[in-house]
């Protein structure tokens, strides 16, 4: 019987706090390894999420890269990540040898700066022949995702805004929900110039919308979303993603949310005017699952009839697709049947006014709303790579500041050594949750926060999401 390789537990914030914070703690820099020092930091330091990978068997591989994968994944699992979580410090010597064993892949790797996507790329596909982590609409498939977008330096937007703007400008959705993790590149052009003033990495982003085939609820009534307006994205008021008459937009949720409509709504709404033209791009929703998993059978089921491929209203002008699924006091109680005012610019809906939405009450089974959770971003000002690793699963648990070259003691006959250093941050997690949840805490310049808040923001480069059910140690 095969013995199972034993791999250390995390961290844990509540036990090693005090342990991993101080210098000469971390993985330690030698020749420009900072972005692996800092990836591999981010990848096993708090988190289990990656651990699957030192454990995997290798049987069915060819000699060579049987043998390649089985010592890499030996030297990461023994010689890197046993060490950091056991003792929180892994010498130069052991991540020197993971560079050298992968030497004849890239001559890099020993001596000169690489991109940390470039290393993770070789890693997963060359050594370890991992299956990717993320599958497109269009077919393609990938380890990261390379957020496109428009440059604006005046503008702080958040990681959710940037991906859901990503998808939108190539027209792609996600397949399926990344697994086992969602590894998102921020736009830059080149390692010192910045698109953007800085990015806010959201704790946790919403990604229902903006994934194939799963059930949508319609931003207006609650029922079971049957159309998508692409024109409408950011154009809707929610509970999660207000709009303040000053401008300022809370950056919580899904904006992406505002696009799914139900056939009775997506006409309401586009009968005000300057909306009328959006109807030339309403997509219907085709699901491949039974509305009635999700909604109870509903006695005269409500099928939106087309015209040229887009549905149209009922002839009874108080016809509401929530008769089919919902009891007739609770429509009555909420004024459904009504068409909606559309006289202001955002239209105030049961699920907005701060009510739960309808079918998570009347219905035989809930529609949740997908999140994937923030535990790691990884940062480079100029040249130089560090990263900040959240310490626990609480929303607003501590973060870890890791530098693997914070400093550096010298010897007489002109050899030395770096100093890594792990600085415990008690409080990033609430101030990351109040900048999320409303973006007037923060001030007009960046130089005004903390140092470790202003590199976070100033200077995302790769931020990693997880879902929980993908950690092995939950």
């Amino acid at each position: 019987m095969p013995q199972i390789p034993f791999v250390h537990p995390p961290l844990n914030e509540e036990i090693d706090s005090k342990r991993f914070d101080g210098r000469r703690k971390g993985i330690q820099g030698h020749r420009n390894s900072c972005y692996l020092d800092s990836t591999l930091f981010a990848m096993f330091s708090f988190t289990s999420v990656f651990d699957s990978i030192l454990m995997r068997p290798y049987d069915q591989l060819n000699n060579d890269e049987g043998v390649l994968a089985m010592e890499v994944q030996r030297i990461l699992r023994e010689e890197i990540v046993n060490p950091l979580r056991k003792d929180v410090f892994t010498p130069a010597q052991n991540v020197m040898h993971l560079r050298e064993t992968m030497y004849h892949l890239d001559v890099k790797l020993t001596s000169e700066e690489m991109d940390p996507q470039e290393f993770l790329e070789m890693l997963f596909s060359r050594v370890l022949h991992l299956e990717e982590f993320l599958s497109l609409s269009s077919g393609e498939s990938d380890f990261f995702h390379q957020v496109l977008c428009k440059g604006d330096a005046e503008r702080l937007p958040t990681v959710q805004e940037l991906f859901e703007e990503s998808l939108r400008e190539q027209k792609l959705k996600l397949k399926s929900v990344p697994s086992p993790v969602l590894i998102l590149q921020m736009p830059r052009s080149g390692n010192k110039f910045k698109m953007f003033k800085g990015i806010l990495p959201n704790l946790s982003i919403d990604i229902t919308d903006l994934i194939d085939d799963i059930p949508r609820m319609c931003i207006i009534c609650g029922a079971l979303a049957t159309n998508e307006c692409p024109d409408c994205y950011g154009n809707f008021n929610t509970n999660e993603n207000r709009q303040e008459s000053g401008g300022s937009r809370t950056p919580l949720g899904s904006r992406a949310f505002s696009t799914a409509f139900c056939g009775d709504c997506v006409v309401r709404v586009h009968l005000r005017a300057e909306r009328r033209s959006h109807m030339q791009k309403i997509i219907q929703i085709e699901y491949s699952f039974n509305p009635e998993d999700y909604f109870p059978t509903p006695s005269n089921p409500y099928i939106p009839p087309k015209s040229n491929g887009v549905p149209t209203p009922l002839s009874s002008p108080n016809y509401s697709p929530a008769s089919a699924y919902f009891p007739p006091e609770r429509i009555s109680s909420y004024g459904l049947p009504t068409p909606p005012n559309h006289n202001s610019s955002f239209h105030v809906s049961p699920y907005t006014n701060g009510n739960p939405p309808l079918f998570l009450t009347t219905s035989s089974k809930s529609i949740p709303r997908v999140t994937m959770e923030l535990f790691a971003v990884i940062c480079i000002e100029t040249s130089h790579f560090v990263s900040f690793v959240k310490c626990g699963k609480d929303r607003k648990a501590g973060w870890a500041f890791f530098d693997s070259m914070a400093d550096r003691m010298d010897n007489i006959d002109g050899s030395g050594q770096n100093i890594p250093q792990v600085k415990y941050l008690s409080h990033m997690g609430t101030w990351l949750d109040h900048l999320e949840r409303d973006s007037t805490f923060l001030p007009g310049s960046l130089d005004t926060v903390t140092p470790e808040l202003k590199r976070l923001l100033s200077d995302p480069y790769i931020c990693l999401y997880y879902s929980p059910s993908s950690a092995m140690y939950c």
